[in-house]
């Protein structure tokens, strides 16, 4: 959408279709919405302008999907989800961790086999899309962790999502 500003970033929305509602901001700065369905459904989606609107009618059905975005507080990750990966792991998604850093570090155990990071589109007036490639140095079963260290003690703050390297 051709918006700067919206007032909804994420809501719980009171349906069986969906599960929750997101507003992030692209990499190309504008907004988008993106839905978390509970269950699968065919949308059709229209746009009116003065003043701007989305509006979205979704029914029941359409194919099965095997996983769904990983969530957190402040990160939601949309690609991988948990299962087998390529290599290099690509990870794509949204968050509002603090001066939208956003990091990313595939383990196996204590090792850490790949570590990156990225800054999100936006963190202040609402989530901003990231994107970031992680090449790990092995394969096998992995836990990626996607979020931030806590400013006030270290510790990671976001997902882990079990992945399988090849």
């Amino acid at each position: 959408m051709d918006v700067g500003m919206t007032s909804i970033t994420d809501q719980l929305a009171e349906t069986g279709l969906v599960r929750q509602v997101f507003v992030p901001r692209s990499e190309d700065a504008n907004l988008f919405v993106d839905l978390h369905l509970s269950n699968p459904a065919l949308a059709v989606v229209t746009t009116k302008s003065s003043p701007a609107q989305v509006i979205i009618s979704l029914e029941p059905g359409g194919p099965d999907y095997p996983a769904t975005a990983a969530v957190a507080e402040n990160v939601v990750v949309v690609t991988p989800v948990e299962g087998p990966v390529t290599s290099p792991v690509t990870v794509n998604g949204y968050s509002r961790n603090f001066e939208a850093n956003t990091i990313g570090r595939i383990m196996q155990g204590s090792t850490v086999l790949a570590e990156g990071f990225t800054t999100a589109a936006d963190w202040s007036e609402t989530w901003g899309e990231f994107d970031l490639t992680l090449e790990p140095s092995g394969g096998g079963p992995a836990d990626l962790f996607v979020g931030e260290q806590s400013a006030q003690d270290g510790s990671d703050r976001g997902v882990v999502i079990p992945i399988d390297l090849p």
